[in-house]
């Protein structure tokens, strides 16, 4: 790409996220929130009429709504400078990642991706390679790592305020999944009638569009990265045991894993997607010698400390007196709730300003974002889950493809 710039908003183009996505809307919101970037282009969809209608939908002219990434590098490489998109937000499932993101990195764009990064660990290896030797911006939405509380809680234990780590839980329930039965049982709720026929299962719960893992690659590496973030935590060897409840789910859909962290940390990990009437409960908890923290997505402006004596302090993230990067990324006064759209503006705001400095010819400095190591972290973390799974829950070094010595 040329390493001219313009002054005005950032272009950007979106694969993915057509008619009927869930999670293209989502990042829609979090590029929209501040003034720095706009969508002017995009494939949305496989489908050529539903392609066409988010373009629409969006205001983008029919000119620059692609059918491929493939016609969307091709084309947009014809055009000057001065209306080239600037950066591509990948928001499709799985599977397409590996091949889209490397194009659109091999072709000169700076790259947001949904998480996870790849549908396999090998793919993930040969992508961070791809993206490494490029030079260009990649992040990953680990939407958690945008909220103030979060970063406040990783400032606090960098510090030191805990002492020594011990123990680390962390749980991410959901029960969507159940919901598919109960759309065909008839359950309380579910608007379902009896003996009604269940709904065709999301593609998630497939081999050939989720990869090779269900809940652990969606919601279990989210998990993962928030001890990771918050902590700095590193996984030595894992245990896991893996189960599916949907019938006709080909992957999993429930996770239990037991971590020994470089240290002596010990850490036990939950990520499941059959837990009946749950609907979205991540919450992590943190234990050091001098303390405890515990922060809730159901609350997410709020951080509980927890004192060695029994003191409980809960603090939110409208205070003054909070570490500057909680303060300076929080967007509401004290008392007013925040949620995942707010964090997910708090992420593309740090990735534009680091495009903006890149475009330039400018250092950004450091960047408070996922990366393409937080992805390979992610996958390897799936890949090691499922190989302790498969090996009857065996120990499982973090560094090795071999089972870690009981």
């Amino acid at each position: 790409m040329s390493p001219m710039t313009h002054n005005g908003t950032l272009r950007g183009a979106m694969i993915g996220g057509g008619p009927g996505s869930m999670i293209g809307p989502v990042h829609r919101i979090g590029i929209s929130f501040d003034p720095q970037a706009r969508l002017v282009a995009g494939v949305f969809s496989r489908s050529r009429e539903k392609n066409r209608a988010m373009a629409r939908e969006l205001g983008i002219g029919e000119e620059r709504c692609y059918d491929s990434v493939d016609e969307f590098i091709r084309s947009e490489a014809r055009r000057p400078w001065s209306e080239r998109v600037d950066w591509v937000s990948v928001v499709t499932p799985n599977v397409a990642h590996y091949g889209q993101i490397k194009a659109l990195i091999e072709a000169g764009y700076h790259v947001v991706a949904d998480k996870p990064l790849t549908a396999t660990w090998g793919e993930a290896q040969a992508l961070h390679e791809t993206v490494i030797a490029s030079g260009r911006f990649f992040g990953l939405t680990h939407t958690y790592a945008g909220y103030p509380m979060i970063k406040e809680m990783r400032f606090r234990i960098a510090r030191g305020d805990l002492g020594r780590i011990h123990k680390v839980v962390v749980q991410y329930a959901q029960g969507w999944m159940m919901g598919y039965l109960a759309g065909a049982g008839g359950a309380v709720g579910t608007g379902g009638a009896p003996g009604a026929e269940a709904p065709p299962l999301p593609w998630r719960t497939t081999r050939a569009a989720g990869g090779d893992s269900c809940t652990t690659a969606d919601i279990g590496t989210h998990a993962a990265h928030l001890v990771r973030y918050t902590t700095g935590l590193e996984i030595r060897r894992l245990l896991a045991a893996t189960a599916t409840f949907l019938p006709g789910n080909e992957l999993e859909d429930d996770a239990a894993v037991i971590i020994d962290y470089v240290g002596g940390a010990r850490g036990v990990l939950v990520a499941s997607q059959s837990s009946t009437g749950e609907r979205n409960n991540m919450v992590l908890n943190v234990y050091g010698e001098r303390g405890g923290m515990e922060w809730r997505h159901s609350r997410p402006a709020y951080l509980t400390l927890k004192q060695a004596g029994g003191e409980v302090i809960e603090i939110d993230s409208g205070m003054r007196s909070l570490e500057t990067l909680a303060l300076g990324i929080n967007r509401r006064p004290t008392g007013h709730p925040e949620g995942p759209n707010e964090a997910f503006a708090n992420l593309y705001r740090e990735a534009f300003r680091a495009i903006r400095a890149r475009r330039a010819g400018e250092d950004p400095g450091p960047v408070d974002m996922p990366d393409i190591d937080d992805g390979l972290f992610g996958m390897r973390f799936v890949e090691r889950v499922l190989a302790s799974a498969t090996e009857d829950s065996t120990w499982m070094d973090w560094s090795t493809t071999q089972g870690a010595a009981q």
